[in-house]
């Protein structure tokens, strides 16, 4: 699994800002930088009727990191994926495969 971690990639948090209006702005800030074996997956189908929109999803297989969550995200190659599963690759929990789909700007 270790040799086919070659792919860097950036786990980003969410931060809530305030702002003057009394809303907040949600900013992402990178807390890592780690090893990851980044799969392509299908698609997923068309967003809507209407428009034929797919998204492109990917597994992406990092060590075991405490923290990673839904509200998490990744970047790999400049694309903002956002994690739709979470689960360990093996019982002792050493890796993580996270479901990705990478989400329009």
């Amino acid at each position: 699994m270790i040799g086919r971690m070659r792919h860097r990639v950036a786990i980003q948090n969410p931060v809530r800002t305030s702002d003057s209006g009394g809303g907040a702005a949600v900013s992402y800030l990178t807390t890592a930088e780690v090893w990851a074996d980044v799969e392509p997956l299908a698609s997923t189908g068309p967003v809507s009727a209407d428009r034929r929109e797919y998204r492109p999803r990917f597994d992406v297989t990092i060590r075991f990191r405490s923290g990673v969550d839904f509200r998490t995200r990744i970047v790999h190659d400049g694309r903002a994926l956002t994690i739709n599963s979470i689960r360990s690759e093996n019982e002792r929990g050493k890796f993580l495969v996270l479901r990705c789909e990478e989400r329009a700007a």
